[in-house]
């Protein structure tokens, strides 16, 4: 499934590193439902060691890892298809999202690419960011993704003429849906079309780099395809 094609080029921009502390621990989920943009089934994690200071969870959807700083939180309260509710009890440590649920943010310009699992602490009701935890979130379709663009970079630093070595670099549009995306694969081909394409490697989908091996052979041009 093709996701996205580039040509290797000089320059290079190193990404930014999302990193947050977690209490929360082990988000998982697996999407139930079969249509696009529809998401059903059990969002599970594992609870600090100590709740005494919690009264409840709540589960969002948002469009990224962290809280991006400036921006209007754009997260999508989830609610529980059994209790018929938003929080969740504190020793529950799930959440059954209710049927027919849409998979959005509060920006409709922001697709939902994650879960974010919260904590609220008893002593005066705040939500702690420090203490919640996130996955990526994949929305099971039949269907292929759509194009995901992206802007990659990448520096040659194999001395060797017709070899390539180094790290290949990209970076996606915030309104970049990767609710369909669970990796990518790096190919080297001999052109932009793909010919004589040669699988590299995958990373997740979270990635946004690839080291290419130094000694990898080049040719008179080199392109590399992400998909």
């Amino acid at each position: 499934r093709l996701l996205a094609l580039l040509a290797a080029t000089l320059g290079g921009a190193a990404a930014d590193a999302w990193s947050a502390g977690t209490a929360i621990r082990g988000v998982s989920f697996t999407d139930t439902h079969p249509d696009p943009y529809v998401i059903e089934g059990v969002v599970q994690w594992t609870p600090p060691m100590d709740t005494a200071s919690f009264t409840h969870y709540k589960v969002f959807t948002a469009n990224t890892e962290v809280e991006v700083k400036g921006r209007r939180w754009e997260g999508a309260l989830l609610w529980d298809q059994d209790l018929q509710e938003d929080i969740v009890a504190v020793g529950t440590n799930q959440l059954n999202i209710r049927h027919g649920t849409k998979r959005r943010t509060m920006d409709p310009s922001l697709p939902a690419n994650w879960l974010h699992v919260l904590a609220w602490r008893s002593s005066d009701g705040s939500q702690p960011t420090e203490l919640g935890a996130k996955v990526p979130l994949y929305d099971y379709n039949r269907s292929p993704p759509s194009l995901v663009p992206l802007s990659a970079f990448f520096v040659d630093e194999d001395p060797e003429v017709s070899k390539v070595g180094g790290t290949l670099r990209w970076t996606l549009a915030a309104d970049a849906d990767l609710g369909f995306t669970t990796r990518f694969a790096i190919y080297r081909a001999a052109d932009a079309s793909g010919t004589s394409e040669v699988l590299l490697g995958t990373v997740p989908q979270t990635a946004r780099e690839f080291t290419v091996p130094r000694g990898t052979p080049a040719g008179y041009t080199c392109h590399f395809l992400v998909y």
